[in-house]
């Protein structure tokens, strides 16, 4: 019998990336990793190509692109979308440029809008830079094979006509976390009244002063009804708001625990370690991957619902009050504090939602089915 022909290796897909945020954590470059890692699961070469705009001018990036370009030959290109990594003040014209250049190489382009919107802001400048992030995102929504976003098209006020909308992909996000990326985490214990905990992961720079007085109203109105309860705050601004939490819990049924930015492993340990998830830096949103952390984790999610609370994070084990609502969302926090059958049936709820639809086997197979459809991967034994 004469032996099967060797299997033809794929071509490789491309995550192109623009200028570094220089934050702690780079969001974009977390998930294009996570991405990566799921191609080469399912045996699909997967490289990550950050354009080098700090190092060089535009015009010799682009020509540093061209040549890398060439020697790959990708199947894919991904372009990553959100305007400060094509333009240091936002006006992310430069994308459209990538873009053009990209086509030239491969007729398979897709934009992944990690920016679900424009930047908000009252000045003629805030203006303008809006008008110029519209008009690039429909460009690049118009000349793109795909444009992926994770939330639906729907929810999106700046996106173009109906015409375009066969073009448009609705792929979630999943945790930025590589110990919790795979699939859904094992169910929580069961907490009861001695050991509630409460996580917050990411309180942000913004409005700090005021993000700490809030949460420590609603917890410490939240813990009048549930008893004693744990707060725990890591990740971005955890640091920042310690002074102005701990005095403002102060005399409370609140026991506060501060850690800044930390890694994934300790940061699924105490996702993992909780009984609820609180978010109040904005409303819950799939685009928000520390929420997307705690679905993973199979955490109850309460916080508020807002413009982009929407499909598919709605499917996870979510209790919201509208945005500013600090009575409403009180009263959800308690509920799921002092209710364990609740609490219970919404951790499950977020377990499931994760494996559905978070996790990143399922997410790179909806990448290909998108921008693929018809070829098959060859999923590693």
């Amino acid at each position: 019998m004469l032996p099967s022909p060797p299997r033809p290796t794929p071509q490789a897909w491309i995550a192109l990336l623009g200028r570094a945020s220089g934050a702690p954590a780079d969001g974009v470059e977390d998930y294009c990793a996570q991405l990566r890692d799921a191609f080469l699961e399912k045996g699909v070469p997967f490289e990550m190509l950050r354009m080098p705009l700090a190092e060089r001018s535009w015009r010799s990036a682009l020509a540093w692109l061209r040549e890398r370009l060439a020697a790959h030959d990708p199947a894919v290109v991904l372009l990553q979308y959100n305007a400060l990594s094509w333009s240091r003040r936002g006006f992310s014209v430069g994308a459209l440029l990538v873009l053009r250049t990209l086509k030239r190489h491969t007729s398979r382009v897709g934009v992944i809008f990690h920016d679900a919107g424009p930047y908000p802001g009252t000045r003629l400048r805030d203006r303008i830079r809006r008008r110029v992030q519209i008009w690039v995102m429909r460009r690049l929504i118009k000349n793109s094979a795909k444009s992926i976003c994770a939330l639906p098209a729907d929810c999106l006020p700046w996106f173009p006509s109906a015409y375009v909308k066969n073009k448009f992909a609705l792929i979630p996000i999943g945790s930025g976390m590589a110990q919790i990326s795979g699939a859904a985490a094992p169910a929580l214990k069961p907490t009861t009244k001695k050991d509630l905990r409460i996580a917050v992961f990411g309180l942000g720079l913004n409005n700090i002063a005021d993000l700490s007085a809030q949460l420590a109203r609603i917890v410490s109105a939240a813990a009048k009804n549930a008893g004693p309860v744990r707060l725990a705050v890591f990740g971005l601004g955890a640091l920042e708001s310690e002074s102005a939490l701990r005095k403002n819990l102060e005399g409370t049924a609140v026991t506060l625990e501060i850690d800044g930015i930390l890694g994934s492993a300790e940061v699924c340990e105490r996702l993992r370690q909780s009984s609820v998830q609180l978010f109040i830096r904005s409303g819950v949103s799939a685009c928000r991957s520390s929420i997307v952390a705690g679905v993973c984790c199979g955490l109850p999610i309460v916080g508020w619902q807002d413009w982009d609370t929407a499909y598919p994070i709605t499917e996870a084990g979510l209790r919201t009050a509208p945005c500013g609502d600090e009575a409403g969302l009180i009263r959800e926090l308690a509920s799921v504090l002092t209710d364990g059958t609740l609490r219970s049936r919404l951790a499950l709820r977020s377990a499931e939602a994760a494996e559905k639809y978070f996790s990143w086997r399922t997410i790179a197979t909806k990448f290909q089915d998108e921008l693929c459809p018809g070829v098959k991967s060859a999923t590693k034994r």
